[in-house]
């Protein structure tokens, strides 16, 4: 056994016995070459004095991919680069050590030290901070594909839905990784193709034509996705006055900031993160349309008059950036709002999933559709129904199925036929006793929900038309195991006020979300018990578990929710109203609605 010094002076060792491969092997570099191997991503620099062997992305081949290699270093300039290469270095070949660096990255939490590769336990693994950025280091007891060992780094394992719409796609250089935006089912299509053999992918991507299947169809034109994990609304926040100018050749400039953006990543997570100070960007004509989407995900408002954005953007889209006024985003709440919907836009049409579904359509290749919701709703109060029926049906979700577990009352009641009669949502009723604890009636409802995803609903709350498709969205976005409101409004009936009960950050991380605005996976709240059977407090039993089981919660924006209190409450805190009237929050005189709720009347107030 030899200690070998590595990286910033750490030591680890180089075992030899059966696992080592002979130097004499074809698949290795040549005798008495360098036994590391230096992977530059564009944008990122050689380590000075360095003796190992360096490649460009773009020097990966397939027959790189057979060599081994005792260590291999990833310099990355930001974390969005690391994410974007991450299906080339499937060519990388195998590794006992793999060095992650990353200069710079915002979302270091994306990095983990990981406990396992495949079946594997690493020998040692650290992660360590110094000024040139963040260091990971990964060293197994026998070589490892390269690829393998970053996907766990990068923690990048198959997500519930699939980034691609359940589409396996196939890059044919490394000029093509812009499509891949970090999905570990992406990989390269450099081999030999058998047509005696299935295609190996559903859609190719890249210029090159060499050992391409000629039956799998080719993506020519349009913009790639956008990473939503990196360019997402999370970190939104109230900015300052000042405006950022965006020039054609991505130089960002405003007060005395000036940044510019990598042209082969476009927008990073450290890009965003100096954004959020500022109140808006304008963007100069000629920008690259792949940058203005990414602004536009992640949720920073863009004042861009260039009509060549049309045909890539799409009219409803640019429409709203052209007619953008910075000036007339100086109230935070007007700025979150346009924000909202100006995001919630981008991200239907250019979050991976969505992306990768309209480009399959246009090329005839069927796709995974968009996940189904379940709406669960539960009533003791016949006199809410229509109330929250309609709430539900303007939803502009297409796939809902809603739940309705009438606890008490019976379908045979009539007016709970006539507010059921013509719903033009599938509609599933349960009946339940009064006598059966809350949280048990919702588990009832729950074995009749169908969809991929279950929300909650109150029956006496309001929700914004687009409520359930800001869910989704984060919970794609956020890859949290549930999502709600993190904040709300509350309007209290009896002192005729209106509170904004917010004192965590929203589009962040939480501990806690209202119960009324919960959503999560189906498989996963079954896998976590369902409802507590108790007569209240079954969403706070839920969080618990959620918390407990290791999974994130995610909060969205407050300001297409607003919670009811007037009268025949299943909860009622000790403290009555004063609960939240004895705060600093901010007190609205009477009923003040935030501005994405296009509020119904409401038949108690």
């Amino acid at each position: 056994m030899t200690t070998r010094r590595g990286p910033a002076g750490r030591t680890w060792q180089a075992r030899s016995g059966p696992d080592t491969p002979s130097p004499a092997k074809a698949d290795e570099p040549p005798a008495g070459g360098p036994r590391r191997l230096d992977i530059l991503l564009p944008g990122a620099r050689a380590v000075p004095g360095s003796s190992a062997h360096v490649s460009s992305l773009s020097e990966l081949t397939p027959a790189q991919a057979k060599q081994r290699w005792d260590e291999v270093e990833v310099h990355a300039p930001s974390l969005a680069a690391l994410r974007q290469a991450l299906p080339w270095l499937g060519l990388a070949g195998r590794t006992r050590r793999l060095v992650v660096r990353v200069a710079a990255t915002d979302r270091p939490e994306l990095l983990r030290v990981p406990a396992a590769v495949g079946r594997r336990v690493p020998t040692t693994a650290e992660l360590s901070r110094a000024e040139t950025g963040l260091h990971i280091g990964v060293e197994l007891a026998k070589h490892t594909e390269v690829a393998m060992i970053a996907r766990a780094v990068l923690d990048a394992g198959l997500p519930a839905f699939s980034r691609t719409a359940g589409l396996r796609v196939g890059l044919t250089g490394p000029e093509a990784l812009v499509w891949a935006v970090g999905d570990p089912t992406v990989g390269a299509a450099l081999g030999p193709v058998d047509p005696a053999l299935p295609a190996a992918h559903d859609v190719l991507v890249g210029p090159n034509t060499l050992h391409v299947d000629p039956r799998v169809p080719r993506v020519s034109g349009g913009l790639p996705p956008v990473d939503t994990v990196l360019c997402a609304p999370r970190g939104f926040c109230a900015a300052g006055p000042e405006v950022a100018l965006l020039d054609r050749d991505g130089t960002l400039r405003w007060a005395d900031a000036e940044r510019r953006i990598e042209s082969w990543t476009g927008l990073t997570e450290n890009d965003i993160a100096a954004l959020r100070a500022v109140r808006a960007v304008r963007v100069a004509d000629g920008l690259d349309p792949r940058v203005v989407a990414q602004l536009c995900c992640a949720g920073i408002p863009v004042c861009a008059k260039d009509p060549g954005l049309d045909a890539a953007l799409g009219l409803e889209l640019t429409a709203r950036l052209r007619t953008l006024d910075p000036d007339a985003l100086a109230d935070p709440i007007d700025r979150e709002s346009w924000s909202i919907d100006t995001r919630r836009l981008a991200l239907a049409r250019f979050a991976p999933a969505a992306r990768w579904a309209a480009t399959a359509a246009a090329l005839g290749v069927p796709t995974r559709p968009k996940p189904t919701v379940s709406v669960l709703v539960a009533t003791r109060r016949t006199a809410l129904l229509p109330f929250a029926l309609a709430q539900i049906a303007r939803q502009d979700w297409a796939d809902l199925q809603v739940v309705l577990v009438l606890h008490g009352p019976t379908a045979a009641d009539p007016v709970v036929a006539d507010a059921t009669v013509g719903f033009p949502r599938p509609l599933q009723i349960v009946e339940v006793g009064a006598d059966v604890v809350f949280g048990r009636a919702l588990n009832i409802g729950l074995d009749h929900c169908a969809g991929d995803l279950v929300t909650k609903f109150d029956d006496d709350d309001w929700y914004g038309p687009a409520h359930i498709t800001d869910l989704v969205q984060a919970h794609e976005h956020s890859g949290a195991l549930l999502v709600g409101c993190g904040g709300y409004y509350v309007y209290l009936a009896g002192p005729d006020v209106t509170i904004r009960w917010t004192h965590v950050p929203t589009e962040a991380a939480t501990t806690w979300v209202h119960g009324g605005t919960i959503l999560l996976e189906r498989a996963a709240l079954r896998a976590l018990g369902g409802f507590a059977a108790v007569p209240v407090g079954e969403d706070a039993v839920l969080l618990t578990a959620v918390r407990t089981a290791g999974g994130a919660i995610y909060g969205i924006h407050d300001l297409g929710f607003c919670y009811f209190r007037g009268r025949d409450h299943t909860w009622i805190p000790a403290e009555g109203d004063t609960r939240w009237l004895d705060t600093d929050a901010v007190k609205l005189p009477g009923f003040a609605p935030p501005p994405q709720l296009d509020p119904m009347p409401h038949p108690w107030r």
